[in-house]
Parts: structure tokens; C-alpha cells; sequence
């Protein structure tokens, strides 16, 4: 008896207990423009400048005294675009930045993006310009761009693609280096973000969330099915894992966009401008409210994979497989309705040992592993716990 009573006052314990976002340690009330990810750096334009971290947001400093309303890389040159003095350059980390203005006639540079051996630099008033020299000289590039309002571009399999708005907005794309452009979709919106991985492209929009295409902007299909507030600011992608930052909280996918959950357990209810990743954690830069550089694991999300999205009739925790196993094994669960949904493993002394799942999830059957190599040999325990459900089941690992 006094072990059973353990182990439910254990489990009460730790059942609200879960991985959310963290602010970073500076940028505090800074409101983030941009981010850009290269190497072990990470670089936030904001309202006070722009700043780097070594070591994923632990601590921040200043490297710029001017905002980066936009950030690319190629290579180890960095580019930063500004509201007011076009574009400028550092190859050394921020240690020192030149500005690289030549043949630039717009200085508000709302976007940026490489490729193709090529900068590209997008403005509120003289659409794409590029760069085939590192910044040394720009050119306009505006042929068939109904919009010269740029807010995201993007280089897809030698597709370039430029998001506009307001008036005629959405999606141009150029397949000949923009020297030509022609509409491609997402009628009549702001397009704050476009991203890819390697087989879809996504676009954020201010009125209608996500749209998707699978045949490099030929068609698009909208992609909201959970997203509660549909002005998607930023987006960022790890395979096929999508994030979308909106104007009330961060959304998650695990199938290309079709469903959303809501993964914004810990963050302030503000806009999200930025979003990025390293291999270790998602990043969110907060426009407005308390500001500063949000960051989560990637693997509070990304352990998860849906199997089924059939309705399953009742709640199930399933025997892992293999059992024993060495030094992995795989845990199958269905949930009849969207919920949190909890997995967590323990020691036979009540340990919390791993965190496998914590999240929203929508109704469907899911698979989680467990990689246990780095642990000992022995009987564990996982839990499940949703929405009023629980149960617990025995695991042996055997090494």
C-alpha cells in the first residue's frame, strides 16, 4: 500500500510538470526584427541593435548599433538589412560591418535571402535586388513583380520565390533568376515568411495562416487545420516539422502542415517577427510586450510521429516494442480527442528519468522511440497521461 501511495503522489506531482519555452538570458524587452542561424552563432536584430550568442541564447551581446530588420548568410559573410541605410556586411562575426549601398536606390531592406550564387535583397519600395559579387554592386530585378513591397523571399531549387503585399500580395516566383517574375498564389495577402524543406514550400500569410505547395509554387493549398490565430509573422522548418509564429502564439506540425498543434506552453502572448532553429532548440524573437528570444527544445515536438489519423474509439497505451529492447524501443498510442498528452518515463524508485512527449496533439494513433544508450540496465516505468487518461506500463532494458 505505502508503495502504491508513492506512486500516485509521485505522478500528481509530476503531472504538471512539463518542457515549455524559456527567455533567453538578455534581450529583455527588446523587441526582435529578425534571426539568422550560422554555425554555433546566432544573430537577433532588434529595436536596440543587433546582437550574437555563442551559446544558444545563454547570454547575448551587442555587436551592431543598428537594427537588422532582415539577416542572410553566404558562407561567412553576413548581411543585414536595415529600415533606413540599405544593407551592410560583416566576414568577421559583427566584429566590424561595412555598408554595401552600391546601386541599392531603396534603403528600407525588408528581406533577405542567398543562392544560386547570388544575395538577394528585398524592399518596401523598389522590389528584388541582387547582388552577384557579394554585396559590391546591386541591381533591380523587378520584370512582371506586380508588387514591389517584398516582405520574404526565398531561394527553392533554383526557384526564387518573393512574398508581397499589401495591395495585389501574395506569391511571385521567377524560375530564371528574376528576369522575369510571374504570380504564383495566396491571393490578396501579406506574405511575412516563406520557408522549405525537401519537398514542400511554405508561405505565411496575415489573414489566412499557412499555404503549401509540393510542385515549386505551380499550386497552392491552405494549411490551417488548428491554428487559432491565423496572422502567421515567421515561420521556421526541420524537416518535416514546420513551426508558425503568430500574433497569440507559436503553432507545430509533424505532417507537412495539414495539422497544428499549439506549442506555445510558456511564451508571452505577443508577436512572433522571428523564428529560427539550431539542431538543439527552436528560437522565437517577440515583437511587442516583454520581447526578447524565446527558446524550446526541439525535442519536447519532434520525438513524436502520427501514424493513423483516423478517430480511434478510446484512449490506449500500448506495450513498447521490442521489450526487452537494447538499446531503443518504440511506444505506440492513440487519443480519441485533441489533448496534452504527456509520456514520461521513471525509475522502479519513482525517478523521472526522460520527458518523451509533451505536447497538444490532435486526435489520431502516434509512435514515440526511446533511445535509452545512455542509461543502465533495468525495469522502467511509463505513463501516459491525457485529458483525465492514465496509465502506466513495465519496460525492461537489457544491455
Amino acid at each position: 500500500m505505502r508503495i502504491i501511495l508513492f506512486f500516485v503522489t509521485f505522478f500528481l506531482t509530476y503531472s504538471n510538470c512539463y518542457s515549455q519555452w524559456v527567455r533567453t538570458n538578455g534581450l529583455n524587452g527588446d523587441f526582435v526584427y529578425s534571426m539568422l542561424v550560422t554555425g554555433n552563432n546566432i544573430f537577433a536584430g532588434t529595436q536596440s541593435g543587433t546582437f550574437l550568442t555563442t551559446n544558444t541564447g545563454n547570454n547575448w551581446q551587442q555587436v551592431f548599433n543598428i537594427s537588422a530588420r532582415s539577416l542572410t548568410n553566404s558562407g561567412s559573410n553576413i548581411f543585414a538589412g536595415t529600415q533606413s541605410n540599405g544593407i551592410y556586411l560583416t566576414t568577421n562575426n559583427g566584429t566590424n560591418w561595412t555598408q554595401v549601398n552600391t546601386g541599392l536606390t531603396a534603403n528600407y531592406v525588408r528581406s533577405l535571402a542567398s543562392g544560386n550564387n547570388n544575395i538577394y535583397a528585398g524592399t518596401t519600395t523598389g522590389g528584388v535586388f541582387i547582388s552577384t559579387n557579394n554585396g559590391g554592386l546591386w541591381a533591380p530585378y523587378n520584370n512582371g513583380l506586380g508588387n514591389l513591397y517584398i516582405f520574404s523571399l526565398l531561394v527553392n531549387n533554383g526557384v526564387l520565390f518573393a512574398g508581397t503585399g499589401p495591395a495585389d500580395g501574395g506569391v511571385y516566383r521567377s524560375t530564371n533568376n528574376a528576369q522575369s517574375w510571374s504570380f504564383s498564389g495566396v491571393t490578396n495577402q501579406f506574405v511575412y515568411a516563406l520557408v522549405s524543406n525537401s519537398t514542400n514550400v511554405f508561405a505565411a500569410s496575415d489573414l489566412a495562416g499557412v499555404f503549401t505547395t509540393t510542385n515549386n509554387g505551380l499550386t497552392w493549398t491552405q494549411v490551417s487545420n488548428g491554428i487559432s490565430n491565423p496572422f502567421i509573422n515567421s515561420m521556421a522548418i526541420y524537416n518535416n516539422y514546420v513551426f508558425a509564429g503568430s500574433q497569440s502564439g507559436v503553432f507545430a506540425s509533424s505532417d507537412n502542415g495539414f495539422n497544428w498543434v499549439n506549442f506555445s506552453q510558456g511564451l508571452p502572448a505577443n508577436w512572433f517577427y522571428a523564428m529560427v532553429r539550431d539542431s538543439t532548440f527552436i528560437y522565437a524573437g517577440v515583437y511587442g510586450g516583454s520581447g526578447g528570444v524565446w527558446r524550446r527544445p526541439l525535442s519536447d515536438l519532434v520525438g513524436v510521429q502520427q501514424i493513423g489519423t483516423s478517430v480511434p474509439n478510446n484512449f490506449s497505451l500500448s506495450q513498447n516494442y521490442p521489450n526487452p529492447f537494447n538499446p531503443s524501443t518504440n511506444i505506440k498510442f492513440d487519443l480519441p480527442k485533441l489533448g496534452f498528452v504527456e509520456i514520461i518515463v521513471y525509475d522502479l524508485l519513482g525517478r523521472e528519468v526522460t520527458q518523451l512527449v509533451n505536447q497538444q496533439l490532435q486526435a489520431g494513433s502516434y509512435n514515440v522511440d526511446w533511445d535509452a544508450a545512455n542509461y543502465p540496465s533495468g525495469v522502467y516505468l511509463y505513463k501516459i497521461e491525457s485529458e483525465g487518461f492514465t496509465e502506466t506500463k513495465k519496460m525492461v532494458l537489457v544491455k
